[in-house]
């Protein structure tokens, strides 16, 4: 996954939604991110990635929040924030993927250029914009399949 979008991490704003204990926000900011946002539900994960945070080093550049990624995307968009990349990687087999594109559209998070990566299980439904966003590549890995979004190109 770092692969296909390294040239776009340095400098980079970034969202990791459903984060876990940070493993993708982490990577991005070991790659030179300017700035990683994170959004864990869970107290117990969420106490991790906070400690993740502070032992790796990156608490300058790093804002962890304990909140529902749903809800706190609406009030990213209502403050204008912006991201270069944003990490969709729900738990496996709840097919959030298609209601976080659609939040982060209607809430005008991510820059023109920017990318939302996506983590599927292979039982799951490949989510395939109409509106704002397009599947631009679709990349499998054993039970994990990706997914990358961009802004569609007005013709």
């Amino acid at each position: 996954m770092f692969n296909i979008i390294s040239h776009k991490i340095y400098g980079a704003r970034v969202l990791d939604m459903f984060s876990g204990t940070g493993s993708l926000g982490l990577e991005c900011a070991s790659r030179g991110a300017r700035e990683v946002v994170f959004l864990e539900k869970f107290r117990e994960t969420y106490d991790i990635l906070v400690e993740n945070i502070e032992i790796l080093g990156f608490k300058e550049i790093s804002s962890a929040y304990h909140r529902d990624s749903y809800e706190f995307i609406k009030s990213l968009g209502s403050k204008g924030e912006k991201f270069d990349i944003i990490f969709v990687d729900p738990p496996y087999l709840n097919n959030m993927v298609e209601e976080s594109v659609l939040l982060i559209g209607e809430n005008d998070l991510l820059t023109e250029n920017g990318v939302i990566v996506s983590k599927y299980d292979h039982d799951e439904p490949i989510y395939r914009p109409t509106e704002k966003y397009e599947l631009v590549d679709e990349r499998k890995y054993g039970k994990t399949i990706l997914g990358f979004y961009q802004l569609k190109i007005e013709e």
